[in-house]
């Protein structure tokens, strides 16, 4: 049966701009995210499916301890 598809705001800390491409790489490469969006200042509206992915595995990427997140 497939979940409905869920979305959450991860709110990151970023330098600039210019690292969102590699905050939503890193998001859209784990199992179950369908998508990331980038929102000024530091915003990501990532898309996934709660049956493969939560929140808190988003927030265990090794990229979140170089770039504080937390869930917006």
């Amino acid at each position: 049966q497939l979940s409905a598809p869920s979305s959450v705001t991860l709110k990151v800390s970023i330098p600039c701009s210019g690292h969102a491409p590699l905050i939503i790489s890193e998001l859209t490469k784990m199992d179950g995210v369908q998508s990331a969006a980038f929102r000024l200042p530091d915003l990501f509206d990532v898309g996934y499916d709660p049956s493969r992915v939560s929140p808190d595995n988003m927030l265990a990427l090794d990229v979140f301890k170089t770039y504080k997140c937390e869930i917006a």
